[in-house]
């Protein structure tokens, strides 16, 4: 349960993060940032891209680093993991041919923007498995 409560905080968290950076990226004016209908469902559907991006992509290449403790080669995966989410983003839900001209140059915000979350999600699975380090030794008994 709490791997699925700390999925969809994720989820939140990083979709409105994805979603504010990709609109300031990709568009101009202030639009993002007020409190329409079209922004609203514009910023749930950016959720829900990345939270399909952390299921399909990022969690799937994070348990392939099971025996890799090293941080440094978690954010190299995350941020490869990025371009993977949105060629297959665009294979899966798009009809339009993957061609240079979708996938390189029309799509590289959705590569910065989904890298970046996906060295944000390498980072916060790094940290939720490494150990604690607190080592507690168990009680001497008897004459100390």
């Amino acid at each position: 349960m709490k791997l699925v409560r700390s999925f969809i905080v994720q989820s939140v968290l990083l979709g409105s993060c994805a979603f504010a950076a990709c609109a300031l990226l990709v568009s101009p004016g202030t639009w993002p940032f007020s409190l329409s209908l079209d922004t609203l469902a514009a910023a749930a559907v950016g959720i829900t891209l990345t939270a399909m991006f952390l299921l399909a992509v990022a969690v799937p290449f994070q348990l392939g680093l099971r025996g890799s403790r090293s941080l440094l080669v978690r954010i190299l995966v995350g941020a490869v993991s990025g371009p993977v989410g949105v060629w297959l983003g665009l294979l899966v839900l798009s009809n339009y041919p993957i061609s240079w001209e979708w996938y390189g140059s029309r799509a590289w915000a959705s590569h910065v923007v989904f890298s970046g979350v996906g060295v944000c999600f390498a980072v916060l699975w790094h940290r939720r498995l490494r150990p604690n380090n607190s080592f507690k030794p168990t009680p001497l008994r008897g004459a100390a």
